[in-house]
């Protein structure tokens, strides 16, 4: 089933399917993870669940729940919106409505910024963390 559902959803593209797990609130549900890949290019980690009737058939499919925006080359976005952001092929509107309007306005600051900082919208990254600071920092 999810080799069907893969390629009729990513056509060409080969998902790493991982962490496959029966939810504990409902043993009908089934959580996978999923990473898109289309030839180099790495979408968003992101959560599926499929639900199964007694006789085995799904009933419904829920997914494209970005589990860390970080990652990958989708620029946080999950799903079709993702993909399309990850080959280039997005259009602005495509990236606003399937943004919340917070992410919209600092993704817009940062490109407004872009020239000066010399930092790309999708290479801000949270900064390393410094052992040794956190150790003065605890001590002080």
């Amino acid at each position: 089933y999810l080799e069907s559902f893969s390629s009729a959803i990513l056509g060409d593209g080969k998902p790493e399917l991982t962490h496959f797990r029966v939810d504990p609130y409902d043993a009908y549900r089934v959580w996978v993870d999923i990473v898109p890949m289309f030839g180099k290019t790495k979408g968003a980690p992101q959560a599926l669940s499929f639900t199964f009737d007694d006789d085995g058939f799904c009933t419904r499919i829920t997914g494209g729940a970005v589990m860390d925006p970080s990652l990958g080359e989708s620029g946080g976005l999950g799903g079709q919106a993702g993909l399309q952001y990850a080959s280039g092929d997005s259009s602005p509107w495509t990236e606003i409505v399937s943004r919340p309007l917070p992410e919209v306005l600092s993704r817009l600051q940062k490109k407004i910024t872009e020239p000066i900082s010399k930092i790309a919208v999708d290479e801000f990254s949270l900064p390393k963390s410094n052992p040794q600071l956190i150790n003065e920092q605890m001590t002080a």
